[in-house]
């Protein structure tokens, strides 16, 4: 519970490139007290399957881009400069090496796309720091927008 800076957008980064491999969000829990305990601990695990077929390589970029203390986080700079990023960059458009995907990530990615849980948790993070009339300033935009 600290003010925020660039480093939250590398942790970001980390959620979603978590998300595009295995179609679940890396903190779990079976209310919102655990996910949250989770998220503040910084507790996750490569256990799904896909993870199983994914390289060390991006394993490693993913746990440091989600490190919980924002000092031991991975910036932009070393993320892009990561050998599993450096390698993806080095692909040609058109070559024959696609990255495959597992069926059950993309439905999984579908299901997440129609999701408001997500929503719902970024909103709640965001409420944790701001005060009641941001709050409601933040209520009045969301209804404006829907």
């Amino acid at each position: 519970m600290q003010s925020f800076d660039v480093r939250i957008d590398n942790w970001c980064l980390g959620i979603i490139l978590y998300i595009m491999i295995s179609g679940k969000f890396p903190f779990s829990g079976k209310n919102k007290k655990e996910i949250l305990s989770s998220i503040m601990n910084g507790v996750f695990s490569f256990s799904h399957p896909p993870f199983r077929k994914c390289s060390p390589e991006v394993r490693d970029l993913i746990s440091k881009l989600l490190a919980r203390n924002p000092n031991d986080r991975f910036s932009a700079l070393e993320a892009i400069q990561h050998p599993w990023t450096v390698s993806m960059m080095s692909l040609p458009c058109h070559s024959s090496q696609s990255l495959s995907v597992d069926p059950q990530v993309i439905s999984r990615l579908r299901r997440f796309a129609h999701c408001n849980e997500f929503k719902k948790w970024v909103s709640y993070m965001i409420s944790l720091k701001l005060e009641e009339k941001n709050i409601l300033e933040l209520k009045r935009v969301d209804c404006l927008m829907m």
